[in-house]
């Protein structure tokens, strides 16, 4: 299944929705989206095992504030157009934390 982002610059914070997350030793939050049509989704179909996508899951600002268009949301889909014998796509999530 490909992956697809939304570009952030296509969704208000009335899209957002948090949603809790239960640990065993703490609670977590993070945020789902609820559908507009006015969300623009891209993919990169032709991508190849050489090459990489980086994007922004989550942004704080100094003041504690969550930015406007701070993190991408990103899904699998099935693509209609895809041959039925199309490679499965192979993925590696590495998650970094900077500060600056």
């Amino acid at each position: 299944l490909p992956l697809a982002l939304c570009d952030p610059r296509s969704v208000s914070k009335k899209d957002r929705k948090i949603y809790e997350m239960q640990y065993p030793e703490r609670l977590g939050e993070n945020y789902a989206l609820s559908f507009t049509e006015g969300h623009i989704w891209s993919y990169f179909p032709r991508m190849t095992s050489d090459e990489c996508l980086i994007f922004k899951v989550f942004e704080q600002g100094g003041n504690n504030d969550v930015q406007d268009t701070g993190f991408v949301f990103h899904t699998a889909f099935e693509d209609p157009r895809a041959p039925e014998n199309a490679r499965s796509r192979r993925s590696i999530e590495a998650r970094c934390i900077v500060f600056f």
